[in-house]
């Protein structure tokens, strides 16, 4: 069986929570319970990452530098494509 995320744990203990409060009597706070659990259950649904994700500055140093002196042996080895194939990947 997958090991369930941290984000789908979350949302199955809203839903969980959702389908507790929707079989409760109705009422006004009831109502306003609900709405800001199914904002919460959307909110999650819709994002990507719990947390802010910073990016990374990138060096082009290995592509520059050092991809373009490899063997073809070893060119494909690191790549898995030929530098043909790479060549069109790049297009």
């Amino acid at each position: 069986m997958p090991i369930k995320s941290r984000k789908r744990r979350l949302i199955d203990l809203l839903v969980k929570d959702f389908t507790t409060i929707s079989s409760i009597n109705k009422n006004e706070c009831i109502d306003k319970e609900m709405e800001i659990l199914l904002e919460n259950i959307e909110m999650l649904y819709y994002s990507r990452y719990l947390v802010t994700r910073y990016k990374l500055p990138k060096s082009d140093h290995w592509s520059t530098k050092i991809l373009p002196h490899l063997s073809d042996s070893r060119f494909r080895a690191q790549l898995r494509v030929t530098r043909d194939q790479f060549q069109l990947i790049l297009k």
